[in-house]
């Protein structure tokens, strides 16, 4: 029996080939020595779903592309987590093959079902208790975003009022203000049926499940919450939202997350292709991968608001530019990298604060001019280099690491 070391090294030597099924096989005949046997199988059953949508136009090339580079991120965590003798999940106690386990049909529906309801009483529902209960700490963010006094509706006519999850989609369209009623908004109870508008969709049950809610082709819309607003997936493995080819995009005191879920393989925020888009007064709850994922995206601000408890990293950025980060927290979150700016340019962090993360590889990933971080600090976070790539792009003035 391999060696935890040999087997993590050959999984990265898979996953970088780009050979995913075997990398998947591999690790299942060598369940025993690891014990990661429910992640293994999530991610492999994902993986032939995506390529069997792509296979058949149901998936297009972004959202297929987004979703294989987050199930390469997440078993190169579980080879990272093998090699450091993480503990997993117990493999089956059978004599049967393992791929003899899994129903021809209907798996995933079984396996999204019983993950979350096995998990929901073990520790992972005992952490986002604690980091609930953690009110009063220095370090401790509201689940819910400070009412704002600009939220006072007006009598505009390109302004709608809505309290449920059809009201919301149904008002998504560009050149108006949507201001949600107290609530939470959960886009697992939603289905395709619900909206009945050409720029909001949430696809239909399929062997892929839900992509959370896709806004596409919006320009100068804006979504406001009153004081408890949160939208939310119970679907542990969709995004909660993906902006797609969307331009002046305003967001205000909203809560977005999987809540109360003890396994999540879900991002929060997906930009793709879009111009100048705002979060004020947010969280951003990971309790799954990425908080901020962009691909082709430029203009991003991010002010008063808070990334907390992702497994994967903060903000992963790709081939996009011009972020401004102002009076932010980036707190409790873990992975390889925190902040992954390789390919994007020009970004901003003025007044912010990274506190209690973990990360192997480094907190920030720089590759292209420049990143600059302005009366920042950085607390209780532990990482074995600051920035990885090309230090001269990093600058940093009057930056506090406690």
């Amino acid at each position: 029996m391999p060696e935890k070391l040999e087997i993590a090294t050959k999984v990265r030597d898979l996953v970088e080939k780009d050979k995913l099924r075997e990398a998947f096989a591999f690790l299942k005949k060598h369940r025993s020595s690891h014990g990661k046997i429910d992640e293994v199988y999530l991610y492999s059953t994902r993986y032939e779903d995506i390529e069997e949508e792509h296979l058949n136009g149901v998936m297009d090339y972004s959202a297929y592309s987004l979703e294989k580079n987050r199930i390469r991120k997440g078993v190169l965590q579980i080879a990272s987590n093998i090699e450091k003798g993480i503990k997993g999940k117990t493999a089956p106690s059978t004599n049967q093959p393992v791929e003899q386990q899994k129903s021809s049909s209907g798996f995933l529906t079984t396996l999204k079902i019983l993950i979350p309801l096995l998990l929901l009483g073990g520790i992972g529902w005992f952490g986002y208790n604690q980091a609930q209960n953690d009110r009063g700490a220095k370090s401790t963010v509201s689940d819910t975003p400070v009412k704002n006094p600009t939220t006072t509706p007006s009598s505009s006519s390109n302004e709608v009022i809505v309290s449920d999850v059809k009201e919301f989609l149904n008002a998504i369209k560009s050149d108006v203000t949507i201001r949600l009623k107290t609530g939470d908004y959960d886009l697992e109870s939603a289905d395709a049926a619900m909206a009945s508008n050409e720029f909001a969709k949430i696809e239909a049950a399929t062997s892929v499940s839900s992509a959370g809610l896709t806004v596409k082709g919006v320009n100068n819309l804006k979504l406001i919450g009153e004081e408890g607003t949160r939208i939310i997936t119970s679907d542990y493995i969709a995004d909660v939202l993906r902006l797609v080819d969307c331009k002046d995009i305003e967001i205000k005191n909203i809560f977005f997350g999987h809540p109360k879920l003890a396994l999540c393989i879900g991002g929060v925020i997906d930009l793709i292709n879009s111009e100048r888009i705002q979060f004020d007064n947010c969280i951003l709850h990971g309790c799954g991968t990425t908080g901020i994922y962009t691909e082709d995206s430029n203009g991003l601000v991010f002010t008063n608001s808070t990334i907390q408890e992702c497994t994967i990293g903060l903000v992963e950025a790709k081939q996009s530019s011009n972020f401004h980060f102002q009076n932010s927290k980036f707190i409790k979150s873990n992975g390889d990298v925190g902040f992954d700016f390789e390919t994007t340019s020009n970004i901003k962090f003025d007044a912010c604060t990274i506190q209690n993360n973990t990360y192997k590889e480094a907190l920030f990933k720089v590759k292209k001019p420049r990143v600059v971080l302005k009366k920042c600090t950085i607390e209780g976070t532990n990482y074995p280099e600051l920035v990885l790539g090309f230090p001269q792009f990093f600058e940093q003035n009057d930056l506090q690491i406690k």
